[in-house]
């Protein structure tokens, strides 16, 4: 029922907003992806005390929110982290993971053009919004993405599509439609600005309608950010069908 009253309220949402296009385009570097994913593999399963090197010197801010805040290792000023990250990813199901990765995402150009994009519609409307540093990691299946101070790690290995013989194992059918590549871009919009724009907990403001209406802005901005069709699809990831059922059923549904 709660995710009834979501599209509902979404949709509502999108019908209700409108924004004029800005004829000016804000510039600024195209976005570059760092493969830190990469880096995990060569350390872990490779052994190379260099990669090793590298993800706590060059990327110590992505390293900290892996072992402490994704896959909950303890701290990273551990004298035995580094071991420790290497033991849990020698796991033979992790490996086998970090391959198919590798070998799904040899290229992530059309993400890094779709991101590049994104933004530049975003900073057209809010010019002093930051844009993170993006990268690329593996979180054992843990969250799909992650917003740091000034960062934005993305979980390919939540990503491998809805057939993926791996997650048939531990996802419903229901879940998996979502863990497929066309998803990495809405899903990073909508955390980031979570993130941005977290929702108050004032007194009086935070029943289930606040909430739902909070997300519901979200969402029709990512779908204004990414040029969708306005009717959901593009950042709630329902189909069209799923859509109209909720308009032809609006009132039973706010029953």
């Amino acid at each position: 029922m709660y995710r009834l009253i979501f599209i509902l309220l979404s949709v509502i949402v999108f019908s209700a907003c409108r924004s004029d296009k800005q004829k000016d385009d804000f510039s600024f570097s195209e976005i570059k992806i760092a493969r830190y994913d990469r880096l995990q593999y060569e350390a872990t399963v490779q052994n190379s005390f260099f990669s090793l090197q590298r993800m706590n010197t060059e990327f110590a801010q992505e390293t900290r929110l892996l072992v402490e805040d994704v896959l909950d290792l303890g701290s990273v000023n551990m004298l035995d982290m580094n071991e420790r990250l290497c033991t849990y990813f020698s796991d033979s199901i992790l490996v086998h993971l970090m391959e198919d990765v590798g070998e799904k995402f040899k290229d992530v150009s059309s993400i890094e053009e779709n991101l590049t994009h994104g933004f530049k519609n975003l900073k057209k409307e809010i010019r002093e919004l930051p844009v993170p540093k993006i990268y690329t990691q593996i979180s054992a299946l843990n969250q799909s993405i992650v917003v740091g101070d000034s960062i934005l790690g993305i979980s390919l290995d939540k990503y491998m599509g809805d057939d993926y013989p791996l997650y048939k194992k531990y996802y419903y059918a229901n879940q998996r439609r979502s863990m497929s590549p066309e998803y990495i871009v809405p899903d990073c919009f909508t955390f980031y600005l979570l993130g941005q724009y977290p929702f108050l907990w004032l007194e009086g403001h935070r029943s289930l309608m606040d909430i739902l209406l909070y997300r519901g802005k979200i969402a029709w901005t990512v779908e204004n950010v990414l040029e969708g069709d306005r009717s959901g699809k593009t950042a709630l990831g329902y189909t069209k069908e799923e859509i109209k059922w909720c308009e032809q059923h609006e009132e039973e549904l706010w029953k």
